[in-house]
């Protein structure tokens, strides 16, 4: 099972942000789906780092430092892509609103073209990122509201290659990938949220997705009247 960790760079290393504290103890702290139920209660990061600080989970000299969701995979640390759910990216947690979203948007060229190389190397998906790319390329022939949702299908569910069947769970239901639900979902997010606000999204690489302003925090020695991320 993979450990996943909210953490901050410190140097040449990360150090973890414990945060399974108080009414968030019976959350687990190396569980993304447990991470993503804790950072959604929050609007923005600032927020967020307001909490971690109050429950003592993030120093003061941290505060200006931008936090990752990072994992061990082959000895080696890895970050994950447009990082933490926030509360307004719930919506994109939901495979309807997934499947809406792409839907209602297939005519916007850019949006497939970004899909299909952040996807290009998909095992469960090379056919349906083909069949897209032939629909960009003119061929309108193609059913593109089927072949996005069968994409989606596709992507985020468990895939039982020696049944060559999804895997369901006990109520019939298709069992999902959590992992990939949330990676496909924090896509989407920034997508949209580049649309609604692009001022916000003025960096390319997508680790940077919050522009988060440098704030001033009191330390042990500041300065009368210095501002704070409290004020």
């Amino acid at each position: 099972m993979v450990n996943y960790k909210l953490s901050v760079k410190d140097n040449n290393s990360f150090k973890e942000i414990i945060w399974n504290k108080e009414s968030y103890a019976s959350l687990n702290n190396h569980s993304l789906e447990d991470i993503d139920k804790f950072t959604s209660n929050f609007v923005s990061t600032i927020d967020l780092k307001k909490k971690l600080l109050e429950i003592n989970a993030m120093e003061y000299e941290d505060v200006n430092k931008k936090i990752n969701i990072r994992y061990l995979s082959r000895g080696l640390i890895k970050t994950l892509s447009y990082e933490m759910c926030l509360k307004d990216d719930l919506l994109f947690m939901d495979i309807k609103n997934i499947n809406e979203y792409l839907i209602n948007n297939k005519n916007d060229k850019a949006l497939l073209e970004k899909l299909c190389n952040h996807y290009k190397n998909s095992y469960a998906n090379g056919n349906n990122i083909m069949l897209i790319r032939n629909y960009l390329n003119g061929d309108y022939s193609i059913n593109i509201d089927r072949i996005l949702e069968n994409f989606v299908i596709r992507e985020v569910t468990v895939y039982d290659s020696s049944k060559n069947s999804y895997k369901l769970n006990n109520d019939g239901t298709f069992k999902y990938n959590y992992r990939k639900i949330h990676d496909l979902a924090m896509f989407l997010a920034y997508d949209y949220k580049k649309r609604i606000d692009p001022k916000l999204y003025q960096r390319q690489n997508p680790d940077e997705r919050f522009s988060i302003p440098k704030v001033l925090v009191r330390k042990k020695d500041q300065i009368p009247g210095q501002l704070s991320l409290f004020d």
